[in-house]
């Protein structure tokens, strides 16, 4: 694949090294994190969300939680931003994107079912190597 890539980093626009797990970051966050970083997302964008997480697991060599365990991530509400803004992708450097633990216990990952069979859209992690991140702009 092949696209413009957009990196939002959510945890430096927070003013912390990390979000904590369990933290949902809403739509309006991610539109005020665009605006603060001057980025535009535009249809077909590669969107790019640093939570912090994969740099503190790093950092304390902890890694226990980190595959499918709790985390920073985008809310349900996510749902509509990407229909909205029409992005061809989305990926973090958390394992799922999504904010867990979820906030329903009524589906296990909500917000996968809606983006990638509803909306099409790839998702994954970020394995850009410590340090490239700061880079990207």
């Amino acid at each position: 694949m092949n696209g413009r890539g957009v990196l939002l980093d959510i945890a430096r626009f927070k003013g912390v090294e990390y979000l904590q797990d369990g933290y949902g970051i809403s739509n309006d966050e991610l539109n005020k994190c665009a605006r603060a970083q001057n980025v535009e997302i535009r249809r077909g964008d590669f969107v790019i969300i640093r939570t912090g997480q994969m740099e503190r697991c790093l950092k304390e060599k902890q890694w226990g939680g980190y595959a499918g365990g709790d985390a920073p991530g985008v809310k349900f509400e996510n749902c509509y931003w990407c229909q909205e803004h029409q992005i061809a992708a989305v990926c973090s450097d958390t394992w799922g994107v999504e904010v867990r633990p979820n906030e329903t216990t009524e589906a296990n990952q909500p917000w996968h079912w809606v983006v990638i069979s509803g909306h099409g859209a790839v998702h994954g992690r970020d394995f850009l190597p410590q340090g490239t991140r700061r880079g990207l702009r």
